[in-house]
C-alpha cells in the first residue's frame, strides 16, 4: 500500500513541478509517511520516479498497439494514426507533459548505472518483441534490422519530449514528415 501510493503522490508531483524540482520530502509529505519509511522502498527519488516512468512507458507501448492491432488496415495509415494517438495520449498525460529531454538525461545521470541500464535493456527487449511481432504478423518488412528499429521507436519518444525545442508552432509538421520516413523504412510500399 505505501509503495502504491508513493507512485500515486509520485506522479502527482512529477505532473505539478517535474522530476528535478520535487524532493523526497516532497513525496513524503504528500504519501503521509516519514523519510525513513520513504528510504525501505526507495534509495532515491529518481529510483522512484524510474520505475513510475516505467508504468507510464506501459501504458503509452499498450496504446500502440492497441493502434497496431487491427487486422484488416492498410500498414502505412495504420502505423501514422496509432503513432498519433500515442502523441495524443503523451499530450493529455500531465506527467509526461511535464518530463523533457533534459529531465531524461538528468534521470539516467542520477540512476546508479546498472538501473539505467536494466531500465535501457527492459525498454529494448520490450520495443524488440513489439516488432518481432509486428513481423510476424507482416505489418513490418522482413528486412527491417531490429537495432535500427529500436532507434526509431526511441527517436519517436525523444522526438515527443522535445515539443517545445522543436518548436511548438512546427512541431506537427516535423512529426509527420519524421512518422513518414520512419514509416517508408518499416513499411512495404503499398501506396501505388
Amino acid at each position: 500500500m505505501i509503495r502504491a501510493k508513493l507512485h500515486e503522490k509520485g506522479r502527482e508531483l512529477m505532473a505539478k513541478f517535474g522530476i528535478r524540482k520535487t524532493s523526497v520530502e516532497d513525496i513524503t509529505k504528500a504519501a503521509s509517511i516519514s523519510k525513513g519509511a520513504f528510504y525501505l522502498f526507495f534509495n532515491s527519488k529518481e529510483e522512484l520516479f524510474l520505475e513510475i516512468l516505467e508504468d507510464l512507458d506501459t501504458e503509452i507501448r499498450e496504446e500502440l498497439w492497441k493502434g497496431l492491432s487491427a487486422k484488416d488496415a492498410n500498414p502505412r495509415s495504420q502505423f501514422m494514426q496509432a503513432f498519433h494517438n500515442v502523441l495524443s495520449v503523451m499530450e493529455k498525460t500531465p506527467e509526461i507533459t511535464k518530463f523533457s529531454g533534459e529531465d531524461y538525461q538528468y534521470l539516467i545521470r542520477k540512476l546508479p548505472p546498472e538501473l539505467s541500464e536494466e531500465y535501457m535493456k527492459k525498454d529494448e527487449d520490450v520495443i524488440g518483441n513489439f516488432i518481432a511481432q509486428l513481423k510476424r504478423e507482416g505489418k513490418i518488412r522482413r528486412g527491417v534490422d531490429l537495432e535500427v528499429a529500436i532507434g526509431l521507436f526511441r527517436a519517436i519518444a525523444m522526438l515527443i519530449l522535445q515539443k517545445e525545442e522543436v518548436g511548438l508552432r512546427v512541431f506537427n509538421q516535423v512529426f509527420d514528415m519524421f512518422m513518414e520516413r520512419a514509416i517508408d523504412y518499416l513499411v512495404e510500399d503499398t501506396k501505388g
